[in-house]
Formats: C-alpha cells, sequence, structure tokens
C-alpha cells in the first residue's frame, strides 16, 4: 500500500539555506516567514510552524480524510523576508498562493538580493484520529434521485462512481431508470451523461441505445477499466424502450449484463464476443445472469461469487456461482475444493458471505448456505492462493466468539489492514437484527471489534469503497424479504468515513 500514512507535513529538509544571514549587497534577510497548504476543496489552511531551516506542519497536521487528489491541486501561499520572491519550478508564488502538487516533497525558492535559499516542503497528514475515526458525512446521497431501487459504488481514476436505479412515472409512463453519478468528494453526486458503444450490439428495431446496469449492478474496477456487471429489469422499460424481464408475467433475469469504460463516460458491452465455459464445456452467457453480485479483482483476475436472482413465483433466491475471467470477457467456473482431502469446502455454495482479497489470498467468511437461518449459518474463514484450492483457516470456534451469525456484511483492505462493515445477525432462536458493529483484522483470520459512533446503526449490504486511508460505507439496506436474503428492502443513503488505521 502506498502508505497512506504517509507524512504530509512539513519536514523541511534544508537546501543551502543561510537564515537570517545578511548578504554583502543589502544587508536583505533571506527565509520565509510563514507558509500554509490548502487542500483543494478544503476551508482549512493548514499552517506550518518555521523553526531554523525547516516548515513544519505537524502542529496543524492535515485531515486524515483530505484526499491524494485534493492534494495533488492544494495552493501553498508563503510569505517571504521583505524584499525577496517565491517560486516553485520557477514560477512565482503569487500572495494568493499557488496551486501545487504536495503528495511528495517539493522544493520552494525564495530568492533576494543575489541570494536564493532553497526549502524542502513535504506536508504531513494526520495518521490518528483519537475518537473520531468515523463519520458520518452525508445522510444523502446528494444528487441523486430518491427512493433509489439500488446503488453501488466505486473509486476510478480519481473519482468516486455509482450506478444507481430508479422508477419515475406511472402506468403507460412508467420507466426503470438507470443512471450513472460520479462525485468527488463521495457526497455530491452528479449525472455522468454516458454513451454507449453500438458496435456489435444487435438492437431491437427502433431502438437507438442501450442502458448499462439495473437493479443491483455490480460496480467494479478491473484491468484499469470500470465495469457494470450484472443486473435485473423487472420494474419497467427504460428509456430506450427495451422492455422488464418477465418470465411467466412474473420478474425474471433473461441476459447476463456487462459493460465496461475506460474513461467513466463511453461504455463497450462486454457480452459481444464473449463466451462461458461451465466444467470444460462452452456455454450461453445467460447463464452468468445474477444481481447483487459478490466481485473480486484478485491476481489479474476478476471473480464473482454469489449474488440473487427472481426466481420462481417473483421470489429473489441465491445464486450458485463462482467464475472469473482474465479478460472481462470470457469466463469460466471454478470449483472450489478443499486443500485437506478430510475437510469439504464449501465457498462456492454460501452466499450473504464476505468475499475479499487480502494479504496475497481470496478469503471467505461467514455467510449461509442456502438461506438464511440459525441452522444454515456459517462462521468458518477460508483463504486461497489461486482461487481454486482453499484451505479451513478458523473452523468458525474463534471467529463465532467474535462475529457472530453474520452475513450481508462487507470487507474493505489494503496492504495492512481490513475492516468488516455491516451485515445482519441472527441468533439460536432465529431472531435477526442489522449489526451495528465494526471489526478490525490484520491476518483476515483473527477478528476484533472497533469502538466506534454510537450512532452508527449498520446496513445490510452497504457499498465499501476504499480511497487513499479512508473508507467510505455507502448505504446498503434495512434488511430482506422474502427467504433467501435478497437486499430488496428499503435503501438506507448514510454516507459514513472510517480512518484505515
Amino acid at each position: 500500500m502506498k502508505k497512506s500514512l504517509w507524512i504530509l507535513g512539513a519536514a523541511l529538509c534544508m537546501l543551502g539555506f543561510a537564515a537570517c544571514s545578511d548578504d554583502e549587497e543589502g544587508g536583505v534577510a533571506v527565509g520565509i516567514t510563514a507558509a500554509t497548504v490548502t487542500p483543494e476543496g478544503s476551508a482549512v489552511a493548514y499552517s506550518c510552524t518555521i523553526n531554523g531551516a525547516f516548515m513544519e506542519n505537524t502542529n496543524d497536521s492535515v485531515d486524515w480524510m483530505v484526499s491524494d487528489d485534493a492534494l495533488r491541486h492544494a495552493t501553498v501561499v508563503v510569505t517571504p523576508t521583505m524584499g525577496c520572491t517565491a517560486s516553485y519550478n520557477g514560477t512565482t508564488i503569487p500572495a494568493e498562493g499557488l496551486e501545487i502538487d504536495v503528495t511528495s516533497p517539493v522544493t520552494i525558492q525564495v530568492s533576494g538580493a543575489g541570494t536564493t535559499v532553497a526549502y524542502t516542503l513535504n506536508v504531513v497528514r494526520a495518521t490518528t484520529a483519537s475518537g473520531d475515526d468515523m463519520r458520518l458525512v452525508s445522510s444523502s446521497f446528494q444528487g441523486m434521485p430518491s427512493p433509489l431501487l439500488s446503488v453501488d459504488m466505486a473509486y476510478f481514476k480519481g473519482s468516486f462512481y455509482a450506478i444507481a436505479t430508479s422508477v419515475t412515472g406511472d402506468g403507460d409512463a412508467k420507466v426503470e431508470n438507470h443512471q450513472l453519478f460520479s462525485s468527488e468528494d463521495g457526497i455530491n453526486w452528479t449525472e455522468v451523461n454516458y454513451q454507449t458503444s453500438n458496435s456489435g450490439v444487435v438492437l431491437p428495431d427502433g431502438q437507438t441505445g442501450w442502458s448499462v446496469g439495473g437493479e443491483g449492478a455490480k460496480l467494479v474496477v478491473f484491468n484499469d477499466r470500470l465495469y457494470v456487471l450484472g443486473g435485473a429489469r423487472t420494474q419497467a422499460a427504460d428509456r430506450f424502450g427495451e422492455a422488464a424481464e418477465l418470465d411467466w408475467g412474473m420478474a425474471a433475469i433473461t441476459a447476463w449484463r456487462s459493460a465496461s469504460t475506460s474513461d467513466g463516460m463511453t461504455f463497450e458491452a462486454d457480452t459481444i464476443g464473449g463466451t462461458y465455459a461451465l466444467n470444460g464445456e462452452m456455454t450461453s452467457l445467460s447463464n452468468l445472469k445474477g444481481a447483487y453480485l459478490n466481485a473480486v479483482t484478485f491476481n489479474d483476475a476478476l471473480y464473482i461469487k454469489g449474488g440473487y436472482a427472481p426466481a420462481f413465483y417473483g421470489t429473489w433466491q441465491g445464486v450458485r456461482m463462482y467464475v472469473r475471467t482474465s479478460d472481462g470477457k470470457n469466463w469460466t467456473n471454478i470449483n472450489a475444493v478443499s486443500s485437506s482431502v478430510s475437510i469439504e469446502c464449501d465457498v462456492q455454495n454460501r452466499n450473504g458471505d464476505a468475499f475479499f482479497a487480502f494479504k496475497g489470498k481470496l478469503w471467505c467468511v461467514g455467510g449461509f448456505n442456502s438461506f438464511p437461518s440459525a441452522s444454515n449459518m456459517r462462521t468458518s474463514i477460508w483463504s486461497s492462493e489461486d482461487g481454486e484450492n482453499w484451505t479451513l483457516e478458523d473452523d468458525g470456534t474463534n471467529a463465532a466468539a467474535v462475529l457472530g451469525n453474520l452475513f450481508g456484511m462487507k470487507v474493505v483492505a489494503n496492504d495492512d489492514v481490513a475492516y468488516m462493515f455491516g451485515g445482519m445477525v441472527i441468533d439460536a432462536e432465529g431472531a435477526m437484527a442489522l449489526s451495528n458493529k465494526v471489526f478490525r483484522s490484520t491476518d483476515g483470520v483473527n477478528w476484533r471489534e472497533v469502538e466506534v459512533p454510537s450512532t452508527y446503526a449498520g446496513a445490510y449490504m452497504p457499498a465499501v469503497v476504499l480511497r487513499d486511508n479512508a473508507t467510505y460505507v455507502f448505504g446498503g439496506v434495512d434488511g430482506y424479504t422474502g427467504s433467501y436474503g435478497a437486499p430488496t428492502t428499503n435503501l438506507m443513503t448514510s454516507t459514513w468515513v472510517k480512518l484505515m488505521n
């Protein structure tokens, strides 16, 4: 990980500095009396303390929520001594400051009366937060329609993206909307007028284009592209007139959906020319159909495990799918096996588990088999170095004591630490409740509960996104309907941010 604990702050290494020394020509003291750094979009100007040859902001550390992008466009203001001029890369720094990328050390030069002094500015960000390392930053997805059927988020090329589904109108005017939004801060969202390529796409007569996503579509970044995977269309026709998916008059998913973009604007259909090999036999891509998928990138491949789909009588049921692709188009199924002949591996049969990559392995934690119930819960922890051969790391004894019978939780991880958010917990009598706990692990096996604000209520299947040294926890739902755990109830619109410390 690029340790986003990164030390942003101020230690200035002196490069030929003669502080307050008069030159022979005019007795001018060449130096800096004050300096501030203001990240883009910040209302706070972080001050540096001048201490001999050093400028330091360690007494006014940049807040841990400030992003790398904000620091790439920071405004640096310096006050040189009287009669002197400050510059950066040959550009004079005006009184109102100059935009400078301060994600790595920079050199500020001060010149006057034939003398030049060089300072190295290295801004330091706070790496800890006492009692304030998880914050509610918004109670709504500002700029998105309300209510939403589903939404998922990802961080791609310096911006947050969200794929959202909503319904507008009634009767014949009813439309299911599949919209893409972007955000610089994860709080304020702007709709992206995305375009789709029709190359290779067979459209019905009169249809001019197609939309990406659907109910429960998944956003994931892979191979420097942003993918929108899966999703259902059960409510109404979309803006191009493509009808809702129905089977015997009931909701269904009739096709596999996969579209991707390299710029966040123009999407291509990755189903064109794509294949699916099931146990060595080529079969239809439609067999991949599903929504609310677990998708993970690992070892130059994209994995999908589990998910949900409308099934008999319109009831949403679990999808038993475990597949991967190395190019985003051609998929193959995986048969997970145990590294021990005496222990059966049930990884690919689980749903509602935490499926994530960490410490050079794939992990499967918790969840349930078939449908959520006290007897169907799985508390064991498995890991794999190749996605196929799995090792039992904990038979569930230790994990259950900490996590309980937990399902629908989400995990985000960097190189050093993993955090688990949300989900639902079920007791021995079958009573269920949202989990308002957050758990931390440094090895994927041992988890401990961490302190969080009392106002954090938790959510079932939230979207969790890592940006720099912070995790954004978006939405989720307040439970599920039916018997199989599909997150099709009321969508929550809160955004929490947690320091990855």
